[in-house]
């Protein structure tokens, strides 16, 4: 990667211009210029990127890509190879550019970083499988975790069921390999029930929201979507995968939970962070999530279900209680400004990270840093997702 000195004030790592030398994908090519210009917070990540960095990157995407189409070849026989391979040209840029350990100079761990991509990248499979509705993953993922939520689903073809058990097998082994034993069931809470599960409540709240009265769903449902839809977001699992591969480097800093449950203010921050991941996501796929076209499927969105008691349920889940800032956002979201509704949570969750005290991040800036480049990938995602509509959008007018 060659980096082009901007010009004026060297403080601002957003007025860099890169050209990109990644030559095993165009897509990561993308994300990694886009992460680099660090639009949430401005300075997540360094003002260069060295050459041993970009190495890691590198070498990082093409074992993550390996294993994946090995992964999806096994899940999904049923797909062309065609298929498979465009899977994971989908699945794998995203999966390493949330790897933000890659990005730490005294952190070379090619095995821990890559089993951090390949377990990311296996929740976005298991999330697809589930946003699709697929009977077999629901069973097989009741059956890891165990979860009343997941039952009454009916048994599936038990073939199938086997490859996704093997798959979500997978993530454990990743987890295993990453993780210190004391971080292992930490990471495997967040990964499976914080999101995987949580991800399979969505798909039922949707299902029961296209059964009833849209009236008689708020009123009892509002609180639970907005809740589960920030916490199911990955962010806060993604960053722990992160921070566990960084404790074998530095093996004094303190484990998963203990930075979890460390203070209200991080946790907050973590919250805040969660639902900014969330509606920047949701910013991104509202035009998908109407179901009206050909390669979309309904799914509910705060973008076109605008009903007010999903939107304050919304604002309680991410923290925002000023009323100034809440009454802001909340008439973002009815004009359909979206521009101003990512402008305004970006800056609150800027807010909740500020509002840290300097003596929590002395003791947990390791993991604050890496959950903050965490973030950074979540906005890079709704950039190529508004890409992908657009795209998406002319090929419909095509056809």
């Amino acid at each position: 990667m060659q980096i082009i000195s901007p010009e004026g004030d060297h403080s601002s790592p957003s007025r860099y211009t890169m050209s990109i030398g990644i030559t095993c994908s165009t897509k990561l090519n993308e994300l990694v210029t886009n992460l680099w210009s660090s639009p949430v917070f401005g300075n997540s990540f360094s003002a260069q990127i060295s050459q041993p960095m970009l190495t890691r990157i590198n070498r990082i995407y093409q074992r993550c890509a390996d294993d994946l189409l090995v992964m999806i070849t096994s899940m999904r026989p049923d797909l062309s190879e065609h298929a498979r391979r465009a899977l994971v040209d989908q699945v794998a840029p995203k999966s390493v550019a949330f790897c933000g350990i890659l990005t730490v100079d005294d952190v070379d761990d090619p095995v821990r970083c890559a089993a951090t991509a390949i377990a990311t990248a296996i929740v976005y499979l298991g999330d697809q499988t589930i946003d699709r509705g697929d009977t077999a993953m629901l069973w097989a993922l009741e059956r890891l975790s165990h979860s009343q939520d997941l039952r009454g689903y009916g048994a599936p073809s038990k073939a199938q069921a086997e490859r996704y058990l093997e798959l979500l097998g997978g993530m454990v082994q990743q987890v295993n390999l990453m993780a210190r034993p004391e971080d292992r069931f930490e990471l495997l809470h967040l990964l499976v029930h914080d999101t995987l599960v949580r991800e399979a409540r969505v798909l039922r709240l949707n299902q029961i929201f296209l059964q009833v009265e849209e009236e008689t769903f708020w009123e009892e449902y509002a609180e639970e979507y907005a809740e589960q839809i920030v916490m199911n977001a990955g962010f806060i699992a993604v960053a722990s995968m992160n921070y566990s591969v960084l404790r074998h480097t530095r093996p004094h800093l303190p484990s998963v939970a203990l930075v979890l449950s460390s203070a209200p203010s991080i946790a907050a921050a973590l919250k805040a962070g969660s639902a900014a991941c969330r509606i920047f996501d949701e910013v991104g796929d509202r035009v998908i999530d109407q179901g009206h076209t050909r390669w979309g499927k309904f799914c509910v969105n705060p973008c076109n279900q605008r009903d007010p008691r999903f939107l304050n349920a919304l604002c309680d889940s991410m923290g925002m209680h000023e009323p100034e800032t809440r009454k802001n956002l909340l008439s973002a979201f009815y004009t359909e400004d979206f521009g101003s509704v990512i402008e305004q949570t970006r800056a609150f969750v800027r807010e909740q990270y500020a509002a840290i005290p300097t003596h929590l991040w002395q003791e947990y800036g390791p993991f604050l840093r890496l959950s903050q480049r965490v973030l950074e990938a979540g906005w890079v995602n709704l950039v190529g997702d508004e890409q992908l509509m657009e795209n998406l959008g002319m090929q419909d007018k095509a056809a």
